[in-house]
């Protein structure tokens, strides 16, 4: 119901339109998506390299997003030989970051799951990396406290716990 005013359906409009413009972007551009958006590519390319270069091998790493959004980030980890997981509440932005695995090549080695970053569905400790980028500076200080101590709660002992806050 997109006349709802909640979180979750706003999102879902946001990522309706940005899955709509990337498949126009793709279908005009000989079948390229990198060249749309691309100081936003950029900043996915830079996380996904300080997250290579902060492990010794991404190859068979458990990596999850949270908020994973269009899962660019993820597609090139995937790439890469990790096993990614993307945790996202809109059902757009999972359907759109499916297509992108697609799209890039990398449906193996990728799962997305709707589910709230509040209760992740995941057991302690399971992840090498667990990151974001674009979440926390739309959360107020309660939420951003419980998205870090789940951050941290599905994060391996030696792992890391990676936010990115895009330049307002």
């Amino acid at each position: 119901d997109i006349t709802k005013d909640d979180d979750t359906t706003n999102w879902d409009k946001f990522w309706a339109a940005e899955y709509a413009a990337a498949l126009a972007a793709i279908s005009t551009t000989a079948g390229s998506y990198h060249n749309f958006l691309p100081g936003r590519h950029l900043s996915y390319e830079l996380l996904s390299d300080t997250i290579e270069n902060l492990l010794p091998d991404i190859r068979g790493r458990q990596v999850v997003e949270v908020g994973s959004g269009s899962g660019v980030s993820l597609a090139r980890l995937a790439k890469r030989g990790a096993f990614v997981t993307g945790l996202d509440t809109s059902r757009v932005a999972l359907r759109f970051a499916r297509y992108l695995s697609q799209h890039y090549g990398v449906t193996s080695g990728v799962e997305l799951i709707r589910a709230d970053y509040r209760a992740m569905p995941f057991p302690n400790n399971l992840f090498d990396v667990t990151y974001n980028s674009g979440v926390f500076e739309h959360l107020t200080e309660d939420e951003a406290d419980i998205l870090l101590a789940e951050m941290v709660r599905v994060t391996k002992p030696d792992g890391f716990v990676l936010i990115s806050v895009p330049n307002m």
